[in-house]
């Protein structure tokens, strides 16, 4: 039997129309059919046959006029093609004749469109239209040649599903199929609906309902407070940049600033409703909001913007909210591993709880931005950061964390603020090429007269209007602000010839903005005025269940009340809420809300807040990210309370508690300033006799250290009192913090005093979480102090723990640890044990891999494979980048430069050495890069002869660099060089005590500058690790071979011919300068100045094919040579005896190798340089007992 065309329902044999869809019966053009996935939009209009009951046919046409065409409207707007009318029945295609990639999408929102024509057709024309309305996706025949005919072009079973959902629908209501929820989840908010059983169907159909934009557009009501005059450049500014956005798949950043009510959240709602506009555009439009009254908790408005795209309400229960955000992070991220990394460190950030390992900063920033990548490749996203001068710390750096490093993707982002937020951060966003600065200006008196006469129509009287420009001084808010309440206070009556003003009464004369509100206020009736007060004390966004609690009025009369206040402009309720079956309103402006606030007494404030927290506390919800409002409520409470001469014992436990509660919840963020606060101000109310207060002082003093480095006296005070109550696990950790606080300070006596303790008091502890992270502490800083055996003995134990608890996290970094330890004595099994951590943090996606990276790469550098180093340190390179880690980025460019210097990229060096110098002095952050940028350029000028250039870039004092970590070794080092080239007498074997711990640094520089420049401009120096004195011969002739036979003389062109200009030591440079970077080292390295006459050896061995005779050695390691670079520095020790003595044998050495092998030679001239340094070393005690001033040196950790 055949079926229709249309729905796809058998017909009778003779049938002309099909009973069931009413559609034509006909043949099909086979040739001109293609199969397409389509999706199909039927609208149906209810009620009609009893609405054209016994009315004129004319009538009757007059009211589907202008029902079809607005329908024809709304679908061609969206791409979509009218398939038929069907009686009271539109079907629209949308994919036919040309796909889009969103089809189901568009066809979802014509049908919201369209449901919102209907109501506004209802309210313009007096009508009583109601629709039934669908979508299904799905695979069709399409009848092209059906286009040019007029007649329908879909046939398949996909278009009677849709018929049937349509026929099911509730009235006013749209239905999905499966598919099309499918496609369309991430941007669609739905609620699940009845399976449908519809005819010719052998199961029931899944479907949903629909209810409104998840995102794009649904959270941001697009309706203007204010008519929209001026700013025409700034919108264009703003289209310019989504432009550059899309164009180049480049971040743009644009601030908008302006004083309060100036217009920018107008400016950003117009740019919002123009975009909606345009047909040729679909994107993401994600907005969240910083507030200033308690819910400015950690990253509330990026938290506002991930639970918006996700659909999370704050009454999901945590099984619900999580589902929720796996989906929307899997949407965003196809690669199952990507999307759980990225889903565990957004948990945190909606609410839930986290397992497992803490998630750094670092690591959270590097996901939450994955995951707005994720987005924008599917399609252009704008995310909008409103009101960031009340932003937290923490948001403005992820801000600035996704301006920088947000790549490849459309992405523009708009933040909103005052001027005052260039108080607290002078220059923010600034360092970004991609960003601009929006700066809104006041209205021209044009413009101003244009909203209110928008407002209020024509006719306002002329003096009305003069004096409301005058008080407005071009703000929009104000204009608006002053124009109602004329009206409200009956100053303006509306007449039939237009406005007539009041003569009899005189004109009230606000100086400010914050009168003209009040006024308003003030002639509200007093039950409005009291609801507005009531939903001031809940915030800038409120709930009419909490305005209602505060209120003690049944809820259909807070609405009725709430509605009144809308339609005067005070309030407007939010087309999406974050609470579960919950009206959600906004005021339309924070300055409203801060006034009406601002008129509840004291005692009033404190019961409000009370109920406020109270209401929030019996939501359906254990997600923590509602702890800070809560905090915020009861401390408000308390403060309040206390202020009216109160008793507030219950106040004061209440409010500590959820302080605490919501200071673990910024922890659990890594938002540190913010867990610093939460803390400090919860153990300000915490009676010191109470159980729980050590462990606050601990979690305080905690905080303190990640937020600033401080908190060392808190955790002193604390450490005792959680001994007394048995919290050993708590104090071993707190001794672990503190030590780590003391090393940062330089005293490393009380440094590892405090970590003795900690272990201690583990020591008969079982095994933990906390135990194994203090024994891996222990271990890296046994390791920083060249202690290899404590430093692999306790890595090991913390190894063993890590293991059998299954702490990958503490695994990677004590692997790591070790590793390191071991190359540090010359143990190549070192390198297998980071190659395993790094193994795990890429398992695991953690930022430990760029610990990895750098260490790995200066182990393989270490022994000799330099090319192997270089290219894992690009890897970390990349590996920092991608999680947006700005210390080790910084520590790869520092790397970078070196790199440079030793493979003779001089002028390169020097051009980005200028380049980051030029930055730092311009004002840009602090970074590693720094020293070694100043060191590098002044010894390239040193080597090439420019000795006071160079003299004069080694007296350079950087910017603020005395106090910064790492620094004072580069700044010896610089200086040691200084004293050797300019023979200055008198300066002895000693030095400034600060320069103790790093003299071997300092030393090497000064052989650097000899060997490279002057008149000599040879003698390239052969770099050996430092702390491994007593390597034995083979390890250390081993490293330079490797690194000899890798470097060929193609590598250096036609500098190779140019012995005066080319390292000799090229060929042979084992890299060993990354090791030296390690402080603390006690063997002072002038083995490399024996090991750059070597290097001379080598190189005249393979430039003329076999050993240089012994006069010629002669020539090269004479003592007058030596004694010549030693200079004044270590002439009390390194006698020419001495000297002669250590040489005595080298000539009868090398003559004997005259026939061996290049491998031999380069052991002799290896192990010589271990000699040596032994020598110098003893040279430097004895020359420091001798001057006991320099006993003391300050070490500071690398």
């Amino acid at each position: 039997m055949d079926t229709c065309w249309a729905c796809a329902n058998e017909l009778p044999p003779t049938a002309r129309y099909c009973p069931s869809c009413g559609a034509r019966i006909r043949d099909v053009a086979r040739a001109s059919e293609e199969r397409k996935v389509v999706s199909v939009l039927f609208v149906d209009r209810v009620g009609s046959t009893a609405q054209a009951d016994r009315r004129d046919p004319e009538d009757v046409r007059a009211t589907l006029v202008p029902f079809y065409d607005a329908l024809r409207s709304d679908i061609e707007r969206y791409g979509g093609r009218v398939e038929k009318f069907i009686g009271d029945a539109v079907m629209a295609l949308f994919g036919a004749p040309v796909a889009h990639e969103d089809d189901p999408e568009r066809a979802v929102r014509a049908a919201l469109d369209i449901r919102e024509t209907i109501d506004r057709l209802n309210e313009e024309r007096g009508l009583d239209l109601s629709i039934r309305a669908s979508v299904a996706t799905g695979e069709a025949v399409i009848d092209l040649r059906g286009l040019e005919e007029g007649h329908g072009m879909a046939a398949g079973d996909i278009v009677n599903t849709g018929f049937r959902l349509a026929e099911a629908a509730a009235v006013n209501s749209i239905l999905v199929d499966e598919s099309t929820y499918r496609a369309t989840q991430q941007v669609i908010e739905f609620r699940d609906a009845d399976p449908v059983r519809a005819k010719g169907k052998a199961v029931p159909l899944l479907v949903w309902q629909v209810i409104g934009p998840r995102g794009g557009y649904g959270d941001v009501d697009l309706r203007p407070p204010l008519p929209f005059f001026g700013r025409r450049d700034q919108i264009g500014a703003l289209n310019d940049a989504l432009a550059r956005a899309r164009e180049t798949s480049r971040t743009q950043l644009i601030k908008v600033i302006g004083v309060a009510g100036i217009g920018k959240s107008q400016l950003v709602l117009e740019f919002a409703s123009e975009l909606h506009a345009r047909s040729d555009v679909l994107l993401y439009w994600r907005q969240g909001r910083s507030l200033p009254y308690g819910e400015d908790t950690a990253f509330w408005a990026l938290a506002e913007i991930v639970r918006a795209h996700a659909g999370i309400l704050r009454t999901d229960d945590p099984k619900t909210a999580e589902e929720k955000l796996r989906r929307a992070v899997r949407h965003a991220l196809p690669e199952e591993t990507d999307a759980n990394w990225v889903a565990n460190r957004m948990r945190a950030l909606v609410g839930l709880s986290v397992d497992g390992d803490d998630h750094g900063l670092v690591e959270s920033f590097a996901a939450w931005r994955r995951f707005f990548e994720g987005l924008a490749r599917h399609r252009p996203a704008i995310l909008v950061f409103e009101d960031v001068h009340w932003a937290d710390e923490g948001l403005l750096d992820f801000i600035d964390h996704l301006t920088a490093w947000a790549t490849g993707v459309p992405l523009l982002i708009v933040c909103t603020a005052r001027p005052t937020m260039f108080e607290r951060h002078p220059g923010w966003g600034s360092a970004h090429a991609n960003s601009e600065l929006l700066s809104l200006l006041p209205l021209s008196d044009e413009d101003t007269s244009g909203i209110v006469r928008a407002l209020l129509g024509e006719g306002v009287p002329e003096t009305v209007e003069r004096e409301l420009l005058a008080h407005a001084e071009g703000n929009p808010l104000y204009a608006g602000e002053y124009a109602r309440m004329l009206v409200d206070r009956g100053f303006l009556r509306r007449e039939e010839g237009g406005w007539e003003l009041d003569q009899f009464r005189a004109l009230p004369l606000p100086e400010s903005v914050q009168a003209i509100i009040a006024a308003r206020i003030d002639a509200l009736p007093p039950e409005e005025k009291r609801l507005l007060q009531a939903a001031a004390i809940v915030g800038r966004l409120f709930w009419l269940g909490a305005v209602a609690t505060l209120s003690g009025l049944p809820h259909y009369v807070v609405g009725e009340r709430l509605e009144r206040l809308e339609g005067k402009g005070f309030v407007r309720r939010d087309r999406v809420s974050t609470v579960g079956g919950e009206a959600q309103y906004s005021f339309h402006h924070a300055l409203v809300r801060d006034i009406a606030y601002g008129q509840v007494p004291r005692a009033t404030r404190a019961d409000d807040h009370c109920r406020a927290a109270e209401w929030l506390e019996a939501l359906e919800s254990d997600r923590a990210d509602l702890a800070e409002l809560i905090a915020h409520h009861y401390q408000s409470a308390r403060e309040f309370a206390h202020a009216a001469g109160r008793d507030t014992v219950d106040l004061d436990r209440r409010t500590r508690l959820a302080l605490r509660d919501a200071a673990v919840h910024a922890a659990m963020l890594n938002a540190w300033p913010t867990a610093k606060r939460l803390y400090g101000e919860a153990l300000a109310t915490w009676p010191e006799t109470d159980a729980d207060y050590p462990v606050i002082a601990y979690r305080y003093g905690h905080a303190c250290a990640h937020a600033d480095g401080g908190g060392a006296d808190i955790l002193e005070r604390a450490i005792p009192k959680l001994l007394e109550i048995g919290q050993d696990e708590l104090a071993a950790d707190a001794l672990s913090t503190l030590g780590d606080l003391r090393y940062r300070d330089g005293d490393r006596d009380e440094a590892f005093a405090h970590f003795d303790d900690a272990l201690a008091l583990l020591e008969d502890a079982p095994p933990s979480m906390t135990k194994a992270w203090v024994l891996g502490t222990v271990a890296r800083f046994h390791s920083v102090e060249l202690r290899t055996d404590h430093a692999i003995r306790f890595g090991n134990d913390a190894l063993a723990m890590a293991d059998d608890l299954g702490l990958d996290e503490v695994r990677a970094h004590t692997l790591n640890t070790i590793g390191f330890a071991r190359i540090s004595v010359g143990d190549e099994g070192g390198i297998a044990d980071i190659e395993e951590s790094l193994r795990i943090a890429h398992e695991r996606n953690s930022p430990e891999s760029i610990r990895a990276y750098l260490n790995l790469g200066t182990a393989h550098a270490h022994f000799g494979n330099l090319d192997e180093g270089f290219r894992v340190h690009d890897e970390g390179r990349r590996a920092a980048e991608r999680f947006g880690d700005t210390a080790g980025m910084q520590w790869f460019a520092a790397e970078r430069l070196w790199e440079l210097y030793w493979l003779g990229g001089w002028d390169e060096a020097v051009e980005i050495a200028d380049g980051l110098l030029a930055d730092v002095e311009g004002g840009a952050p602090r970074s590693h890069s720094e020293p070694a940028a100043r060191l590098i350029r002044g010894w390239i000028a040193l080597a090439r002869d420019r000795v006071g250039t160079g003299a004069r870039r080694r007296g350079e004092r950087p910017r603020g660099l005395g106090g910064h970590r790492g620094s004072v070794g580069p700044l010896a080092q610089d200086r040691c060089g200084g004293l050797v080239l300019d023979r200055r007498p008198g300066t002895g074997g000693g030095g400034p005590p600060t320069w103790r711990g790093h003299r071997s640094l300092a030393c090497r520089g000064a052989s650097d500058a000899l060997g490279r420049g002057g008149a000599r401009n040879r003698g390239r120096r052969l770099h050996r690790r430092r702390g491994a004195v007593r390597a034995n011969r083979q390890s250390s002739g081993r490293s330079v071979r490797a690194f000899a036979r890798r470097r060929e003389p193609a590598r250096w062109g036609g500098l190779a011919a140019d012995r005066r200009r080319v390292d000799p030591c090229a060929r042979v440079l084992p890299q060993r300068r990354r090791c030296a970077l390690r402080v603390g080292r006690r063997a002072l390295d002038y083995r490399s100045l024996l090991a750059s006459l070597a290097a001379q050896v080598l190189f005249d061995f393979e430039r003329f094919g076999g050993l240089i005779g012994v006069e010629q050695l002669r020539v090269l390691v004479r003592t007058e040579d030596l004694q010549d670079r030693l200079g004044d520095l270590v002439v009390v020790e390194l006698t020419d005896e001495r000297i002669r003595a250590f040489l005595g044998d080298f000539e009868v050495e090398v003559e004997e190798l005259r026939a061996g092998s290049l491998d031999e030679a380069l052991d002799v001239v290896a192990y010589r340089g271990w000699i040596a340094a032994e020598l110098v070393e003893l040279g430097w005690r004895r020359n420091a007992e001798s001057n006991p001033a320099d006993r003391h040196g300050h070490l500071l950790p690398s």
